[in-house]
């Protein structure tokens, strides 16, 4: 009889599943260097963009959306029974109404554009909000905390190595043209969020008028009570702005779970 003890059988599916576990483990502790994490992929300007408008739309047609579901209250009464609170409510909620629905078609007309620019457009794309970035940073340079924005910028693409084929001509060329017209046709690609801001204004005074003058007094007390609590979270997001210091002091209060639940 052999006296040779003898070895384990290992299932094939645990050898891949170790392996791979080996391979993450690998993959984690190569991704721990900082270096090697600044120099991941990052999304760009130009595929930011896309993606924030592509959101916009969304988000805009949700809320054009629910704000249908709001005027079924009030626009069901006849013409000779409306009073003049429901005029302005009906009035208020067809201008946010109008406002969201058109915020919605522009965030998707500037999504379309932006798929439809050619590679060299998005290379200079990239390269001019890259510049216009590093442009800022230096004109706001304040202290020594800038220096972390600015390797974090380093990190991604090089304008001298993503320069375009587009010539020097037909840049100044399209420079020389009236920038009035330029910065208007910038303003109706951006746009959408402002008129989505507008629009869900309308509909919120709106909501305001209806609880005031359609319900008893402590509906529209509690709606108002409910409205200043929530303000000030809706204009903090503003607030931050583009000041570095000010978005690193958030950053570094978000690294502290701030609000995590």
């Amino acid at each position: 009889m052999d006296s040779h003890p003898i070895a384990p059988q290992i299932p094939e599916s645990s050898t891949v599943t170790l392996a791979g576990n080996a391979l993450d483990l690998l993959s984690f502790c190569k991704l721990d260097d900082p270096l090697v994490n600044q120099r991941a992929e990052k999304p760009s300007h130009y595929e930011n963009h896309l993606k924030g408008f592509e959101l916009l739309a969304l988000a805009a047609t949700f809320t054009a959306a629910v704000q249908t579901q709001v005027m079924a209250s009030t626009m069901g009464i006849g013409r000779d029974a409306e009073t003049a609170a429901l005029t302005v409510i009906n009035s208020l909620y067809l201008a946010g109404f109008a406002f969201n629905i058109t915020s919605a078609l522009l965030a998707f007309l500037t999504a379309r554009w932006l798929q439809c620019l050619t590679m060299d457009e998005r290379s200079y794309f990239e390269t001019t909000f890259e510049a216009s970035d590093k442009l800022y940073l230096r004109r706001s340079r304040t202290s020594g905390r800038l220096r972390d924005v600015e390797q974090g910028l380093s990190a991604r693409p090089n304008p001298d190595c993503c320069q375009s084929s587009i010539s020097s001509k037909e840049v100044e060329h399209a420079f020389n043209t009236p920038t009035l017209v330029h910065f208007f046709f910038a303003y109706t690609l951006f746009v959408p969020m402002s008129l989505l801001i507008t629009g869900f204004l309308f509909m919120s005074i709106g909501l305001l008028v209806f609880a005031w003058t359609e319900h008893s007094l402590p509906v529209g007390i509690v709606l108002t009570v409910v409205y200043l609590i929530l303000l000030p979270f809706s204009i903090g997001v503003f607030m931050i702005g583009r000041n570095p210091e000010t978005r690193l002091a958030v950053i570094y209060a978000l690294s502290k779970r701030e609000g995590n639940w």
